[in-house]
C-alpha cells in the first residue's frame, strides 16, 4: 500500500483500524493528486482481493469558484474606495463609519480567500475512501461427555 501511495504521490489523510471477533476492517482516507486518481484506483484494484464496491462521485466547483473570485475582486475594490474616503472623512462618526466598513470587508475578504484556497485544493487533489475488509475464519469445537 505505501509502495502505490508513494508512486502516486497520495497520502493517508486518514486511518481507522476495527479488528472485531468476525473480521479486520481498515479504512483509510486517502489524498492524491487529481491527474494520478485513475492510476492509483488501478493499482489498488490490481491487488490481491476482491472488489465488492465500487463508487466515483465528481463534483464541479468551477462555477463556484469563479463566483467566488468575481465577488472577491468586486470587495477588494469596494476597499479600496473606503480607503480613499477615510482619507478624506471630517468628523469622528465618519471615521468610525468609514473604519467599520472596512473591518467588515476585510473580514469577508479572508472569509473568501479562505473558501478559495479550500477549493482550489479540492480540485488539485481527489479524496478517495479506501475499506479494506478481511473475514476470519472461525473454528468451532465441540465436545460431547
Amino acid at each position: 500500500m505505501d509502495a502505490i501511495l508513494a508512486k502516486h504521490k497520495a497520502y493517508a489523510g486518514n486511518e481507522q483500524l476495527d479488528n472485531t471477533d468476525y473480521q479486520v476492517s481498515y479504512h483509510i482516507q486517502i489524498r492524491v493528486p487529481a491527474d494520478q486518481l485513475d492510476g492509483l484506483i488501478a493499482d489498488l484494484e490490481a491487488l490481491k482481493g476482491t472488489v465488492t464496491f465500487k463508487s466515483v462521485n465528481a463534483r464541479d466547483v468551477t462555477e463556484e469558484y469563479i463566483d467566488l473570485e468575481t465577488r472577491l475582486t468586486n470587495k477588494k475594490a469596494y476597499l479600496d474606495q473606503y480607503r480613499q474616503l477615510l482619507k478624506t472623512a471630517k468628523t469622528i462618526e465618519d471615521i468610525l463609519s468609514v473604519r467599520e466598513q472596512i473591518r467588515v470587508l476585510e473580514e469577508e475578504i479572508e472569509s473568501a480567500e479562505g473558501r478559495l484556497k479550500y477549493l482550489t485544493n479540492q480540485v488539485d487533489l481527489s479524496t478517495l475512501d479506501l475499506t479494506l475488509l478481511q473475514q476470519k475464519i472461525m473454528s468451532t469445537s465441540m465436545i460431547i461427555m
